[in-house]
């Protein structure tokens, strides 16, 4: 009987270690975690997340600049098939002097359009817009550049309106219908 009690007294000693070895080592471990759950509460509000936040605050502020602009500037044509300008473009077009411009040089784009011999009403209007790009470096659009500089506007607006306006000039005097241009691109 002794050695069944010497045997029963070693099981309890060793389940008496395993439990205090477990429990310290869960311990430990438990406290790390702790630690880490401490440092992140603690840093959470310091200059290691501040700089998150600042950016986070600059798009915020950003964002809103560019839902302004968009709001004042709005769009230059309408979206559909035809294209066609908005209140804004046709603002956009006489106040930069690009309807002047086609105005007054209706008769030289005009002939170059020509020159490409547009099929289709879709042709005049690829074909007018570029006629009107390949005048980028002309010397007679500086006055208009100056409008864009002064505005803060791209010269590729100004190529779209004064493009829809020579569009629409050249298919009145070929007594061609805008409506028939279908959206290809």
């Amino acid at each position: 009987m002794n050695n069944a009690l010497i045997a029963v007294a070693v099981f309890v000693a060793n389940l008496l270690v395993t439990i205090i070895t477990a429990f310290m080592v869960s311990s430990h471990k438990i406290g790390e975690y702790k630690n880490k759950v401490d440092n992140l509460e603690t840093t959470l509000g310091k200059d290691e997340h501040n700089g998150l936040r600042k950016t986070v605050g600059d798009l915020s502020v950003k964002v809103a600049v560019c839902d302004t602009l968009l709001s004042k500037r709005g769009p230059l044509g309408k979206n559909k098939s035809p294209l066609s300008l908005t209140e804004r473009g046709m603002n956009f077009l006489k106040e930069s002097g690009g309807e002047k411009f086609v105005d007054d040089n209706f008769d030289e784009l005009a002939v170059k359009v020509e020159a490409l011999k547009p099929a289709t009403s879709y042709d005049v209007q690829e074909d007018s817009k570029s006629v009107i790009e390949a005048l980028r470096d002309d010397s007679r659009l500086d006055p208009l550049k100056e409008f864009l500089f002064k505005d803060g506007s791209e010269i590729e607006d100004l190529f779209f309106v004064m493009g829809i306006h020579l569009r629409d000039k050249i298919l009145a005097r070929k007594n061609w219908n805008v409506n028939d241009i279908e959206d290809k691109g």
